[in-house]
C-alpha cells in the first residue's frame, strides 16, 4: 500500500500474455500513483492511466460460444463483454490453518482467448510475493492489490487465455497467511483490462455494517464491463447494489470476499461499485474494455 501522499502515473493496463514478472512483491508494482484520502467512510486510491488497447488471439477452436453457468442469466446489455463462467473457487478454512498457497482444480473449461480475472483475499499475511500460474503456461498478471494491518486483497489478470480444461489446474501461492480465499472468473469479449481504484474502511476495526463506495474510475465509457471485489472478515455478506450481478458462491453463503460485475450501457454513468460491507472492509474495482 502506498504511503499517504504519493501521487503520480501508474501503469495499470494488463496486455495479453507476456515475459513473466520478476518474482518480488506486486505490491512494488503499484506503490507509486495512489491517491489517497478520506471520504465518509473510506479512504480510496483511484489510479488515473491511459488505457491501452490489445488484441485477444483468436481462437483456433471456432467462434466462441457461452458457457454454462450457475449463475442464472444475464441480462440484456449494449456491451460486448460478458461473464462466461465462474472458473473455480476454493481455500475456504473453517479454523485459521496458516497456508502458502491453493491448487485450484478447473471445474469449467477456459476457451482461447477468454480473460480470467483472479481474486485472492488474505489474513494475517506478509508482505512478500503474490505468484499465480497454470499447468497450461498462462501468465497472469497483477490488476489491482491493496493491504493493511496484514489484510490483503489482491486481482490478477489473463488476458487472450490458452485453453484449460477440466485436467488443468491453477496454482496461486502466497506468503504464510492464517486465512485465505480465492476465486476465478472467466469473462468474454475483453480486449483490455485498467485501470483500477482501490478502496478500505476508514478504521481497520469496528463493528456494524458501512457503506462501500471505490471511487469512480476515469475513462468508463460505454461497452466496458467493471468487475469488482470486496474482502470483510466478519458478517453479514457484502451487498451489492443494482445494477451490480453478484458472483454468488452457493457452497459457502457467507464467504470473507465477495465479486460482482456490471456492463457499462452509456458514458454518463459513473464507474463505481456500491453496497454495504461489515467494517473493517478492502474493495478494488478494475475496468474490462
Amino acid at each position: 500500500m502506498a504511503p499517504a501522499g504519493e501521487d503520480g502515473p501508474h501503469p495499470a493496463v494488463v496486455p495479453p500474455a507476456g515475459p513473466a514478472t520478476p518474482p518480488k512483491a506486486e505490491a512494488d508494482s503499484h506503490q507509486a500513483g495512489h491517491a489517497r484520502g478520506t471520504g465518509r467512510a473510506a479512504r480510496y486510491a483511484v489510479l488515473l492511466t491511459a488505457l491501452l488497447t490489445v488484441t485477444a488471439p483468436s481462437s483456433d477452436r471456432g467462434p466462441l460460444t457461452a458457457l454454462p453457468s450457475h449463475h442464472g442469466t444475464h441480462g440484456r446489455s449494449t456491451s460486448k463483454a460478458v461473464h462466461a463462467i465462474r472458473v473455480t473457487s476454493g481455500d475456504l478454512l473453517p479454523e485459521a490453518v496458516p497456508t502458502v498457497g491453493d491448487d485450484l482444480q478447473v471445474l469449467h473449461p477456459v476457451a482461447r482467448g477468454d480473460t480470467l480475472i483472479v481474486t485472492v483475499t488474505l489474513t494475517h499475511a506478509g508482505s512478500g510475493a503474490v505468484t499465480v500460474t497454470d499447468t497450461a503456461g498462462n501468465t497472469y498478471r497483477p490488476a489491482g492489490h491493496i493491504m493493511d494491518s496484514g489484510r490483503r486483497l489482491l486481482l490478477f489478470a489473463l488476458l487472450g487465455a490458452k485453453p484449460l480444461d477440466t485436467l488443468d489446474q491453477i496454482t496461486v501461492r502466497w506468503p504464510r497467511a492464517t486465512h485465505a480465499y480465492t476465486t476465478v472468473d472467466a469473462f468474454r469479449g475483453i480486449t483490455a483490462a485498467g485501470p483500477w481504484g482501490a478502496a478500505e474502511s476508514a478504521t481497520a476495526h469496528g463493528t456494524g455494517t458501512d457503506t462501500v463506495s471505490s471511487g469512480d474510475l476515469p475513462l468508463c465509457t460505454a461497452g466496458d464491463l467493471l468487475f469488482t471485489a470486496v474482502s470483510s472478515p466478519h458478517k453479514p455478506a457484502f451487498q451489492f447494489a443494482a445494477p451490480w450481478q453478484p458472483l454468488t458462491e452457493p457452497e459457502f453463503p457467507s464467504p470473507p470476499l465477495a465479486t460482482a460485475y456490471r456492463s457499462v450501457t452509456s458514458a454518463d454513468q459513473h464507474c463505481a461499485s456500491h453496497g454495504t460491507a461489515p467494517v473493517p472492509w478492502q474493495s478494488i474495482t478494475l475496468r474490462l474494455h
